[in-house]
Protein backbone atom coordinates (compact mmCIF):
# COMPACT_ATOMS: atom_id res chain seq x y z
CA UNK A 1 0.00 0.00 0.00
CA UNK A 2 1.01 3.70 0.15
CA UNK A 3 2.97 3.09 3.35
CA UNK A 4 5.28 0.57 1.65
CA UNK A 5 5.71 2.77 -1.45
CA UNK A 6 6.73 5.76 0.66
CA UNK A 7 9.19 3.58 2.65
CA UNK A 8 10.81 2.53 -0.65
CA UNK A 9 11.06 6.16 -1.77
CA UNK A 10 12.76 7.21 1.47
CA UNK A 11 15.16 4.30 1.32
CA UNK A 12 15.96 4.97 -2.35
CA UNK A 13 16.65 8.66 -1.59
CA UNK A 14 19.09 7.83 1.20
CA UNK A 15 20.95 5.32 -0.95
CA UNK A 16 21.32 7.87 -3.77
CA UNK A 17 22.67 10.52 -1.38
CA UNK A 18 25.19 8.12 0.14
CA UNK A 19 26.32 7.08 -3.36
CA UNK A 20 27.05 10.72 -4.25
CA UNK A 21 29.16 11.12 -1.10
CA UNK A 22 31.15 7.97 -1.90
CA UNK A 23 31.81 9.02 -5.50
CA UNK A 24 32.95 12.46 -4.37
CA UNK A 25 35.42 11.01 -1.87
CA UNK A 26 36.89 8.67 -4.48
CA UNK A 27 37.02 11.26 -7.25
CA UNK A 28 38.88 14.59 -7.83
CA UNK A 29 36.35 16.88 -6.19
CA UNK A 30 38.46 16.99 -3.04
CA UNK A 31 37.68 17.16 0.59
CA UNK A 32 35.58 20.34 0.45
CA UNK A 33 33.48 18.99 -2.39
CA UNK A 34 32.96 15.75 -0.45
CA UNK A 35 31.98 17.71 2.66
CA UNK A 36 29.47 19.72 0.65
CA UNK A 37 27.97 16.56 -0.79
CA UNK A 38 27.86 15.02 2.68
CA UNK A 39 25.94 18.05 3.90
CA UNK A 40 23.60 17.63 0.94
CA UNK A 41 23.07 13.97 1.85
CA UNK A 42 22.34 14.91 5.46
CA UNK A 43 19.75 17.42 4.28
CA UNK A 44 18.16 14.81 2.02
CA UNK A 45 18.12 12.32 4.88
CA UNK A 46 16.43 14.83 7.19
CA UNK A 47 13.85 15.63 4.53
CA UNK A 48 13.17 11.94 3.93
CA UNK A 49 12.85 11.29 7.68
CA UNK A 50 10.37 14.17 7.95
CA UNK A 51 8.34 12.74 5.07
CA UNK A 52 8.47 9.29 6.69
CA UNK A 53 7.33 10.62 10.07
CA UNK A 54 4.52 12.61 8.47
CA UNK A 55 3.51 9.58 6.44
CA UNK A 56 3.49 7.28 9.44
CA UNK A 57 1.42 9.79 11.43
CA UNK A 58 -1.12 10.21 8.63
CA UNK A 59 -1.25 6.46 8.01
CA UNK A 60 -1.80 5.83 11.72
CA UNK A 61 -4.59 8.37 11.75
CA UNK A 62 -6.14 6.75 8.69
CA UNK A 63 -6.03 3.33 10.37
CA UNK A 64 -7.59 4.75 13.53
CA UNK A 65 -10.32 6.42 11.51
CA UNK A 66 -11.02 3.24 9.58
CA UNK A 67 -11.05 1.16 12.79
CA UNK A 68 -13.48 3.59 14.39
CA UNK A 69 -15.70 3.45 11.29
CA UNK A 70 -15.62 -0.37 11.34
CA UNK A 71 -16.62 -0.39 14.99
CA UNK A 72 -19.48 1.97 14.26
CA UNK A 73 -20.65 -0.23 11.37
CA UNK A 74 -20.47 -3.33 13.57
CA UNK A 75 -22.37 -1.56 16.32
CA UNK A 76 -25.01 -0.46 13.82
CA UNK A 77 -25.26 -3.99 12.41
CA UNK A 78 -25.59 -5.41 15.92
CA UNK A 79 -28.30 -2.90 16.69
CA UNK A 80 -30.08 -3.83 13.44
CA UNK A 81 -29.88 -7.51 14.43
CA UNK A 82 -31.31 -6.72 17.85
CA UNK A 83 -34.09 -4.63 16.28
CA UNK A 84 -34.98 -7.48 13.90
CA UNK A 85 -34.92 -9.98 16.77
CA UNK A 86 -37.27 -7.80 18.80
CA UNK A 87 -39.68 -7.36 15.86
CA UNK A 88 -39.72 -11.12 15.21
CA UNK A 89 -40.28 -11.86 18.90
CA UNK A 90 -43.14 -9.36 19.26
CA UNK A 91 -44.87 -10.58 16.10
CA UNK A 92 -44.98 -14.15 17.47
CA UNK A 93 -47.37 -13.02 20.21
CA UNK A 94 -49.20 -10.09 18.67
CA UNK A 95 -52.97 -10.40 18.33
CA UNK A 96 -52.98 -14.00 19.57
CA UNK A 97 -55.61 -15.04 22.09
CA UNK A 98 -54.87 -16.02 25.69
CA UNK A 99 -58.41 -15.73 27.06
CA UNK A 100 -58.84 -19.42 27.90
CA UNK A 101 -55.59 -19.80 29.82
CA UNK A 102 -56.15 -20.70 33.47
CA UNK A 103 -55.01 -18.22 36.14
CA UNK A 104 -51.27 -18.36 36.77
CA UNK A 105 -51.84 -19.61 40.31
CA UNK A 106 -53.07 -22.86 38.71
CA UNK A 107 -49.96 -23.33 36.55
CA UNK A 108 -47.63 -26.19 37.56
CA UNK A 109 -44.72 -23.84 38.30
CA UNK A 110 -44.60 -20.68 40.47
CA UNK A 111 -45.51 -17.52 38.55
CA UNK A 112 -46.28 -13.85 39.15
CA UNK A 113 -47.90 -11.06 37.13
CA UNK A 114 -47.30 -7.33 36.65
CA UNK A 115 -48.98 -4.64 34.58
CA UNK A 116 -47.90 -1.59 32.58
CA UNK A 117 -44.16 -2.05 32.48
CA UNK A 118 -41.25 -1.58 30.06
CA UNK A 119 -38.10 -3.62 29.43
CA UNK A 120 -35.09 -1.27 29.61
CA UNK A 121 -31.44 -2.23 29.99
CA UNK A 122 -31.93 -5.51 31.89
CA UNK A 123 -34.54 -3.82 34.08
CA UNK A 124 -38.29 -4.07 34.31
CA UNK A 125 -39.55 -0.51 34.75
CA UNK A 126 -42.89 0.27 36.40
CA UNK A 127 -45.01 2.97 34.71
CA UNK A 128 -48.01 3.42 37.01
CA UNK A 129 -48.40 4.57 40.61
CA UNK A 130 -50.41 2.53 43.05
CA UNK A 131 -54.11 2.27 42.26
CA UNK A 132 -55.11 4.48 45.21
CA UNK A 133 -52.91 7.30 43.89
CA UNK A 134 -54.44 7.02 40.42
CA UNK A 135 -57.98 7.09 41.76
CA UNK A 136 -57.41 10.31 43.74
CA UNK A 137 -55.22 12.01 41.15
CA UNK A 138 -56.21 15.13 39.28
CA UNK A 139 -56.58 14.16 35.60
CA UNK A 140 -54.66 17.29 34.65
CA UNK A 141 -51.57 15.86 36.36
CA UNK A 142 -51.31 13.28 33.56
CA UNK A 143 -51.15 15.76 30.69
CA UNK A 144 -47.57 16.93 31.13
CA UNK A 145 -44.63 16.21 28.83
CA UNK A 146 -43.86 12.82 30.34
CA UNK A 147 -47.37 11.53 30.85
CA UNK A 148 -46.60 10.84 34.53
CA UNK A 149 -47.92 12.52 37.63
CA UNK A 150 -45.64 15.01 39.31
CA UNK A 151 -46.97 13.89 42.70
CA UNK A 152 -46.93 10.07 42.45
CA UNK A 153 -43.98 7.76 41.77
CA UNK A 154 -44.77 4.60 39.77
CA UNK A 155 -45.27 1.60 42.05
CA UNK A 156 -42.47 -0.95 41.71
CA UNK A 157 -43.69 -3.25 44.49
CA UNK A 158 -45.67 -5.57 42.16
CA UNK A 159 -42.31 -6.24 40.48
CA UNK A 160 -40.55 -7.49 43.62
CA UNK A 161 -41.02 -11.12 42.59
CA UNK A 162 -39.20 -10.49 39.30
CA UNK A 163 -36.25 -8.93 41.13
CA UNK A 164 -35.96 -11.67 43.76
CA UNK A 165 -35.94 -14.69 41.42
CA UNK A 166 -32.57 -16.38 40.98
CA UNK A 167 -31.01 -18.41 38.17
CA UNK A 168 -28.54 -21.19 38.96
CA UNK A 169 -26.12 -21.92 36.12
CA UNK A 170 -22.73 -23.27 35.13
CA UNK A 171 -20.39 -20.61 33.77
CA UNK A 172 -20.43 -21.56 30.05
CA UNK A 173 -17.40 -23.13 28.42
CA UNK A 174 -15.81 -24.75 31.48
CA UNK A 175 -15.76 -28.21 33.00
CA UNK A 176 -18.81 -28.37 35.27
CA UNK A 177 -16.83 -29.86 38.17
CA UNK A 178 -14.52 -26.87 38.65
CA UNK A 179 -14.53 -24.83 41.83
CA UNK A 180 -16.86 -21.78 41.54
CA UNK A 181 -18.14 -22.75 38.07
CA UNK A 182 -21.65 -23.22 39.48
CA UNK A 183 -23.22 -19.88 40.33
CA UNK A 184 -26.50 -18.30 41.29
CA UNK A 185 -27.48 -14.77 40.25
CA UNK A 186 -30.50 -12.48 40.17
CA UNK A 187 -30.51 -11.53 36.46
CA UNK A 188 -33.29 -8.91 36.44
CA UNK A 189 -33.54 -5.58 38.26
CA UNK A 190 -36.70 -3.51 38.74
CA UNK A 191 -37.38 0.18 39.37
CA UNK A 192 -39.97 2.92 38.86
CA UNK A 193 -39.78 4.98 35.68
CA UNK A 194 -38.22 8.42 36.00
CA UNK A 195 -40.49 11.28 35.03
CA UNK A 196 -37.60 12.95 33.17
CA UNK A 197 -34.00 12.10 32.19
CA UNK A 198 -34.82 8.61 30.92
CA UNK A 199 -32.36 7.47 28.26
CA UNK A 200 -35.07 5.43 26.53
CA UNK A 201 -38.25 6.99 25.22
CA UNK A 202 -40.43 5.26 27.82
CA UNK A 203 -43.37 7.63 27.98
CA UNK A 204 -44.07 7.62 24.24
CA UNK A 205 -43.73 3.85 23.80
CA UNK A 206 -47.01 2.02 23.09
CA UNK A 207 -48.24 -0.66 25.49
CA UNK A 208 -48.15 -3.74 23.28
CA UNK A 209 -50.99 -6.22 23.04
CA UNK A 210 -48.55 -9.03 23.83
CA UNK A 211 -48.19 -10.98 27.09
CA UNK A 212 -44.63 -12.24 27.48
CA UNK A 213 -43.43 -14.83 29.98
CA UNK A 214 -40.16 -13.87 31.67
CA UNK A 215 -38.66 -17.30 32.39
CA UNK A 216 -36.06 -17.97 35.09
CA UNK A 217 -34.79 -21.49 34.22
CA UNK A 218 -32.30 -23.60 36.16
CA UNK A 219 -29.13 -24.55 34.23
CA UNK A 220 -30.16 -22.43 31.18
CA UNK A 221 -26.84 -23.09 29.35
CA UNK A 222 -26.96 -26.89 29.84
CA UNK A 223 -28.43 -28.57 26.77
CA UNK A 224 -29.38 -31.86 28.41
CA UNK A 225 -30.88 -30.32 31.54
CA UNK A 226 -32.89 -27.66 29.69
CA UNK A 227 -34.19 -30.05 27.05
CA UNK A 228 -35.28 -32.40 29.84
CA UNK A 229 -37.14 -31.83 33.08
CA UNK A 230 -35.54 -28.46 33.92
CA UNK A 231 -37.66 -26.71 31.29
CA UNK A 232 -38.83 -28.35 28.07
CA UNK A 233 -40.58 -31.42 29.49
CA UNK A 234 -42.82 -29.59 31.95
CA UNK A 235 -43.45 -26.58 29.73
CA UNK A 236 -44.33 -28.64 26.66
CA UNK A 237 -46.62 -30.91 28.64
CA UNK A 238 -48.47 -27.94 30.16
CA UNK A 239 -48.74 -26.29 26.74
CA UNK A 240 -50.21 -29.49 25.27
CA UNK A 241 -53.11 -29.10 27.71
CA UNK A 242 -53.36 -25.34 27.09
CA UNK A 243 -52.21 -24.57 23.51
CA UNK A 244 -52.60 -20.83 24.08
CA UNK A 245 -49.32 -21.05 26.04
CA UNK A 246 -47.68 -21.04 22.61
CA UNK A 247 -49.11 -17.53 22.10
CA UNK A 248 -46.94 -16.17 24.93
CA UNK A 249 -43.43 -15.25 23.74
CA UNK A 250 -40.61 -16.19 26.12
CA UNK A 251 -38.04 -13.75 27.53
CA UNK A 252 -35.28 -15.90 29.04
CA UNK A 253 -33.64 -14.21 32.03
CA UNK A 254 -29.91 -14.96 31.71
CA UNK A 255 -27.15 -13.64 33.97
CA UNK A 256 -24.47 -11.14 32.92
CA UNK A 257 -25.94 -10.42 29.45
CA UNK A 258 -24.74 -13.85 28.28
CA UNK A 259 -26.03 -15.07 24.92
CA UNK A 260 -29.06 -17.30 24.50
CA UNK A 261 -27.98 -20.85 23.54
CA UNK A 262 -29.33 -21.94 20.16
CA UNK A 263 -31.24 -24.95 21.51
CA UNK A 264 -33.79 -22.59 23.07
CA UNK A 265 -34.82 -21.67 19.52
CA UNK A 266 -36.31 -25.13 19.03
CA UNK A 267 -39.42 -23.51 20.49
CA UNK A 268 -39.64 -21.28 17.42
CA UNK A 269 -40.49 -24.47 15.53
CA UNK A 270 -43.91 -24.42 17.20
CA UNK A 271 -44.36 -20.67 16.77
CA UNK A 272 -43.12 -19.49 20.17
CA UNK A 273 -40.99 -16.36 20.10
CA UNK A 274 -37.95 -16.83 22.33
CA UNK A 275 -35.15 -14.37 23.08
CA UNK A 276 -32.95 -13.37 25.99
CA UNK A 277 -34.30 -10.68 28.28
CA UNK A 278 -31.05 -8.75 27.78
CA UNK A 279 -31.65 -8.47 24.01
CA UNK A 280 -35.30 -7.54 24.43
CA UNK A 281 -34.46 -4.81 26.94
CA UNK A 282 -31.69 -3.31 24.77
CA UNK A 283 -32.47 0.25 23.65
CA UNK A 284 -30.60 2.76 21.51
CA UNK A 285 -32.47 5.76 20.14
CA UNK A 286 -35.65 3.73 19.87
CA UNK A 287 -38.71 3.09 21.96
CA UNK A 288 -38.46 0.22 24.47
CA UNK A 289 -40.80 -2.74 24.58
CA UNK A 290 -43.68 -1.92 26.94
CA UNK A 291 -46.61 -4.13 27.88
CA UNK A 292 -50.02 -3.99 29.49
CA UNK A 293 -49.23 -7.26 31.25
CA UNK A 294 -46.29 -9.60 31.79
CA UNK A 295 -45.96 -12.98 33.51
CA UNK A 296 -42.88 -14.34 35.26
CA UNK A 297 -42.28 -18.05 35.96
CA UNK A 298 -39.49 -20.09 37.55
CA UNK A 299 -38.61 -23.51 39.02
CA UNK A 300 -39.94 -25.47 36.08
CA UNK A 301 -38.48 -28.61 37.70
CA UNK A 302 -39.95 -28.07 41.15
CA UNK A 303 -41.10 -31.68 41.60
CA UNK A 304 -37.91 -33.59 42.39
CA UNK A 305 -39.65 -36.94 41.97
CA UNK A 306 -39.50 -37.63 38.25
CA UNK A 307 -42.04 -40.46 38.50
CA UNK A 308 -44.58 -38.14 40.15
CA UNK A 309 -43.88 -35.52 37.49
CA UNK A 310 -44.55 -37.94 34.64
CA UNK A 311 -48.08 -37.36 33.34
CA UNK A 312 -50.09 -39.98 31.55
CA UNK A 313 -50.13 -38.13 28.21
CA UNK A 314 -46.45 -37.02 28.12
CA UNK A 315 -45.61 -39.32 25.15
CA UNK A 316 -48.34 -37.73 23.04
CA UNK A 317 -47.39 -34.20 24.12
CA UNK A 318 -43.70 -34.64 23.34
CA UNK A 319 -44.28 -36.44 20.03
CA UNK A 320 -46.61 -33.65 18.86
CA UNK A 321 -43.93 -31.09 19.75
CA UNK A 322 -41.14 -33.14 18.15
CA UNK A 323 -42.93 -33.83 14.87
CA UNK A 324 -43.98 -30.16 14.55
CA UNK A 325 -40.42 -28.94 15.09
CA UNK A 326 -38.99 -31.50 12.64
CA UNK A 327 -41.63 -30.71 10.00
CA UNK A 328 -40.95 -26.97 10.24
CA UNK A 329 -37.15 -27.30 10.19
CA UNK A 330 -36.42 -30.20 7.84
CA UNK A 331 -37.17 -30.56 4.12
CA UNK A 332 -40.12 -32.90 3.60
CA UNK A 333 -38.29 -34.85 0.90
CA UNK A 334 -35.52 -35.74 3.36
CA UNK A 335 -38.00 -37.07 5.87
CA UNK A 336 -39.75 -39.18 3.21
CA UNK A 337 -36.42 -40.66 2.13
CA UNK A 338 -35.76 -41.70 5.72
CA UNK A 339 -39.18 -43.37 5.86
CA UNK A 340 -38.48 -45.44 2.75
CA UNK A 341 -34.96 -46.33 3.87
CA UNK A 342 -36.26 -47.66 7.17
CA UNK A 343 -37.81 -50.69 5.47
CA UNK A 344 -34.49 -51.74 3.94
CA UNK A 345 -31.75 -50.73 6.36
CA UNK A 346 -30.84 -50.01 9.95
CA UNK A 347 -28.77 -46.89 10.65
CA UNK A 348 -26.62 -47.01 13.80
CA UNK A 349 -24.90 -43.82 14.97
CA UNK A 350 -21.91 -43.94 17.33
CA UNK A 351 -21.65 -40.56 19.07
CA UNK A 352 -18.22 -39.21 20.01
CA UNK A 353 -17.72 -36.32 22.41
CA UNK A 354 -15.14 -33.63 21.69
CA UNK A 355 -13.49 -34.05 25.11
CA UNK A 356 -13.93 -36.42 28.03
CA UNK A 357 -16.19 -39.49 28.30
CA UNK A 358 -15.03 -40.71 24.92
CA UNK A 359 -15.40 -44.09 23.22
CA UNK A 360 -11.77 -45.18 23.22
CA UNK A 361 -12.17 -47.78 20.47
CA UNK A 362 -14.62 -45.91 18.23
CA UNK A 363 -12.82 -46.65 14.96
CA UNK A 364 -12.65 -50.36 15.80
CA UNK A 365 -16.37 -50.38 16.63
CA UNK A 366 -17.21 -48.70 13.31
CA UNK A 367 -15.11 -51.26 11.43
CA UNK A 368 -16.78 -54.20 13.19
CA UNK A 369 -20.24 -52.68 12.81
CA UNK A 370 -19.81 -52.15 9.08
CA UNK A 371 -18.53 -55.69 8.69
CA UNK A 372 -21.68 -57.05 10.30
CA UNK A 373 -23.55 -56.64 7.01
CA UNK A 374 -27.11 -57.17 8.20
CA UNK A 375 -29.04 -56.70 11.41
CA UNK A 376 -32.53 -58.06 11.95
CA UNK A 377 -32.69 -58.99 8.26
CA UNK A 378 -31.86 -55.44 7.16
CA UNK A 379 -28.70 -53.88 5.78
CA UNK A 380 -26.79 -52.12 8.57
CA UNK A 381 -25.19 -48.72 8.05
CA UNK A 382 -22.86 -47.46 10.79
CA UNK A 383 -21.93 -43.79 11.20
CA UNK A 384 -19.70 -41.72 13.41
CA UNK A 385 -21.81 -38.91 14.89
CA UNK A 386 -20.43 -35.66 16.30
CA UNK A 387 -23.14 -33.29 17.47
CA UNK A 388 -22.58 -29.53 17.41
CA UNK A 389 -25.93 -27.70 17.31
CA UNK A 390 -29.38 -29.30 17.55
CA UNK A 391 -30.76 -26.85 14.97
CA UNK A 392 -28.16 -28.16 12.48
CA UNK A 393 -28.29 -31.81 13.59
CA UNK A 394 -32.08 -32.11 13.76
CA UNK A 395 -32.65 -33.38 10.22
CA UNK A 396 -29.85 -35.97 10.19
CA UNK A 397 -31.17 -37.34 13.50
CA UNK A 398 -34.27 -38.50 11.62
CA UNK A 399 -32.16 -41.07 9.76
CA UNK A 400 -30.97 -42.89 12.89
CA UNK A 401 -32.56 -46.07 14.21
CA UNK A 402 -30.08 -46.52 17.06
CA UNK A 403 -27.80 -43.99 18.77
CA UNK A 404 -24.92 -45.26 20.94
CA UNK A 405 -22.92 -42.93 23.19
CA UNK A 406 -21.42 -42.32 26.60
CA UNK A 407 -23.27 -40.47 29.35
CA UNK A 408 -23.57 -36.76 28.58
CA UNK A 409 -25.72 -33.93 27.26
CA UNK A 410 -25.13 -34.99 23.65
CA UNK A 411 -27.50 -37.94 24.22
CA UNK A 412 -30.37 -35.47 24.70
CA UNK A 413 -30.34 -35.14 20.90
CA UNK A 414 -31.99 -38.56 20.83
CA UNK A 415 -35.18 -36.99 22.21
CA UNK A 416 -35.74 -35.72 18.66
CA UNK A 417 -35.20 -39.06 16.92
CA UNK A 418 -38.16 -40.79 15.28
CA UNK A 419 -40.75 -42.43 17.50
CA UNK A 420 -39.73 -46.06 18.10
CA UNK A 421 -36.00 -45.42 17.63
CA UNK A 422 -33.48 -46.43 20.28
CA UNK A 423 -30.77 -44.98 22.51
CA UNK A 424 -28.03 -47.10 24.10
CA UNK A 425 -26.31 -45.14 26.87
CA UNK A 426 -22.78 -46.38 27.59
CA UNK A 427 -22.14 -46.13 31.33
CA UNK A 428 -18.72 -46.40 32.95
CA UNK A 429 -18.21 -48.92 35.76
CA UNK A 430 -18.89 -46.52 38.66
CA UNK A 431 -21.85 -44.81 37.02
CA UNK A 432 -24.44 -47.51 37.68
CA UNK A 433 -25.50 -50.02 40.30
CA UNK A 434 -27.37 -53.29 39.75
CA UNK A 435 -29.37 -55.69 41.89
CA UNK A 436 -28.99 -59.44 42.19
CA UNK A 437 -30.68 -59.91 38.80
CA UNK A 438 -28.34 -57.46 37.06
CA UNK A 439 -31.13 -54.90 36.72
CA UNK A 440 -30.61 -51.16 37.18
CA UNK A 441 -30.92 -50.85 40.95
CA UNK A 442 -32.20 -47.32 41.55
CA UNK A 443 -33.47 -45.56 38.41
CA UNK A 444 -34.33 -42.44 40.43
CA UNK A 445 -30.71 -41.41 41.07
CA UNK A 446 -28.75 -38.58 39.41
CA UNK A 447 -26.78 -41.09 37.33
CA UNK A 448 -30.03 -42.12 35.61
CA UNK A 449 -31.10 -38.57 34.71
CA UNK A 450 -30.78 -39.27 30.98
CA UNK A 451 -32.86 -42.42 31.32
CA UNK A 452 -35.52 -40.45 33.20
CA UNK A 453 -35.82 -37.98 30.30
CA UNK A 454 -36.57 -40.80 27.89
CA UNK A 455 -38.95 -42.59 30.23
CA UNK A 456 -40.79 -39.28 30.62
CA UNK A 457 -41.34 -38.85 26.88
CA UNK A 458 -41.60 -42.59 26.09
CA UNK A 459 -40.82 -42.03 22.40
CA UNK A 460 -37.16 -42.99 21.97
CA UNK A 461 -36.56 -46.31 23.72
CA UNK A 462 -33.81 -46.32 26.35
CA UNK A 463 -31.24 -49.11 26.81
CA UNK A 464 -27.93 -49.13 28.67
CA UNK A 465 -24.50 -50.70 28.34
CA UNK A 466 -22.63 -51.21 31.64
CA UNK A 467 -18.85 -51.25 31.19
CA UNK A 468 -16.62 -53.27 33.50
CA UNK A 469 -13.84 -51.84 35.63
CA UNK A 470 -11.10 -52.82 33.17
CA UNK A 471 -12.93 -51.05 30.34
CA UNK A 472 -13.50 -47.79 32.27
CA UNK A 473 -10.90 -45.01 32.47
CA UNK A 474 -11.89 -42.38 35.07
CA UNK A 475 -10.63 -38.81 34.78
CA UNK A 476 -8.75 -38.24 38.03
CA UNK A 477 -9.18 -34.45 37.70
CA UNK A 478 -12.94 -34.81 38.16
CA UNK A 479 -14.86 -34.77 41.42
CA UNK A 480 -17.13 -37.38 39.81
CA UNK A 481 -14.63 -39.72 38.10
CA UNK A 482 -17.23 -42.45 37.66
CA UNK A 483 -19.25 -40.16 35.41
CA UNK A 484 -16.26 -38.58 33.71
CA UNK A 485 -14.68 -41.75 32.33
CA UNK A 486 -13.60 -42.85 28.88
CA UNK A 487 -14.93 -46.28 27.98
CA UNK A 488 -13.70 -49.20 25.89
CA UNK A 489 -16.79 -50.96 24.46
CA UNK A 490 -16.72 -54.71 23.86
CA UNK A 491 -18.03 -55.22 20.33
CA UNK A 492 -19.52 -58.73 20.85
CA UNK A 493 -21.69 -57.39 23.67
CA UNK A 494 -22.76 -54.32 21.70
CA UNK A 495 -23.54 -56.44 18.63
CA UNK A 496 -25.71 -58.72 20.76
CA UNK A 497 -27.52 -55.69 22.17
CA UNK A 498 -28.16 -54.25 18.71
CA UNK A 499 -29.70 -57.56 17.66
CA UNK A 500 -32.06 -57.59 20.67
CA UNK A 501 -32.95 -53.93 20.19
CA UNK A 502 -33.99 -54.48 16.58
CA UNK A 503 -35.88 -57.71 17.29
CA UNK A 504 -38.19 -55.92 19.74
CA UNK A 505 -41.23 -54.56 17.94
CA UNK A 506 -41.11 -50.76 17.47
CA UNK A 507 -44.41 -50.05 19.22
CA UNK A 508 -44.33 -48.64 22.74
CA UNK A 509 -46.29 -51.49 24.32
CA UNK A 510 -43.66 -54.03 23.29
CA UNK A 511 -40.94 -51.95 24.95
CA UNK A 512 -42.99 -51.24 28.09
CA UNK A 513 -43.76 -54.92 28.50
CA UNK A 514 -40.16 -56.09 28.19
CA UNK A 515 -37.76 -56.50 31.12
CA UNK A 516 -34.65 -56.34 28.90
CA UNK A 517 -34.18 -52.53 28.75
CA UNK A 518 -33.59 -52.36 32.51
CA UNK A 519 -31.07 -55.21 32.47
CA UNK A 520 -27.37 -54.45 32.02
CA UNK A 521 -26.39 -54.94 28.38
CA UNK A 522 -29.93 -56.27 27.69
CA UNK A 523 -28.72 -59.57 29.16
CA UNK A 524 -25.81 -59.95 26.70
CA UNK A 525 -22.48 -61.23 28.01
Amino acid sequence: GPYLVRDWQVSHGLEAANREVKEALLGTAGVWNAAALATKATAKEATCETHLTDNRTSWKEMIQTKTKANKEVKAANKFDEISRAKVHWVSSGQGRSTVTLPPTKEWPFPCAEARKVCFVGNEIVALEPAETARVNADEAQWTNESGASFWHIPDEHPLSWFASEQVTFNLPGYFDGLESVQRTEKPVKVRPASRTMEGANIWDAPLLNVTPVVAYPTWPFNFGDTLGRHFFHGYIDWASKHPEMYNLPLAIALPHNLLLPSFWRLLEGVGVGVESFAVLSETRDDKPLCFNKIIGCSHFDEDSNWRAATPVDSPKAWETFRTTVVHNNCPSRRASQSERARDKQVVVGLAQRTRGRRLRNLEELLKECRALGTLGGKHIECRKVEFSDILKDLCSLQDLDVLVGTHGAQLANALFMRQGSNLIEVRANDWYDVDMEDRLKDPGTWSSQIAQSFWFTNNTRYWWYGAGAKDSFPDTRSKVPGRDSDVFVQWPILACMLEKVMLLRPDHNAYAGSALPMVRNAGCT
